[in-house]
């Protein structure tokens, strides 16, 4: 089984904003491939610090713990979406959390990529 999984957006930040762009992303990329978009399957369950300023090594500690997997994956295919990546610290703390969760591969799909804070 394959899996696109938006970034997870904690529900303060989903209400505040009204929308999840990496869910519409994968929305998007849903219609072009046989991948179906699991909203389900993860969770933000951290309300983080904005990451922007941060350094790599202080985004890595923010993001810590913020993810929760509720369902085992058995060997799945995944794809975390995610609108823009910096120093990958987010899709990498995801990717560590769906990997205990029992992931097989898992590839990142992310529209943009920014240069790392100094």
């Amino acid at each position: 089984t394959s899996r696109r999984i938006p970034m997870p957006l904690h529900p303060r930040r989903m209400k505040a904003s009204g929308f999840n762009q990496a869910e519409l992303i994968a929305q998007v990329v849903g219609r072009q491939t046989c991948i179906t978009c699991d909203t389900r399957r993860c969770h933000r369950v951290k309300q983080t610090e904005d990451q922007k300023g941060l350094t790599a090594a202080d985004r890595r500690t923010n993001i810590r713990g913020a993810f929760s997997v509720v369902q085992p994956l058995h060997g799945e295919y995944i794809v975390i979406v995610d609108d823009v990546m910096t120093t990958a610290a987010t899709v990498s703390e995801l990717a560590r959390c769906l990997r205990r969760a029992g992931a097989g591969t898992i590839e990142i799909l992310t529209l943009a990529r920014t240069p790392a804070p100094k």
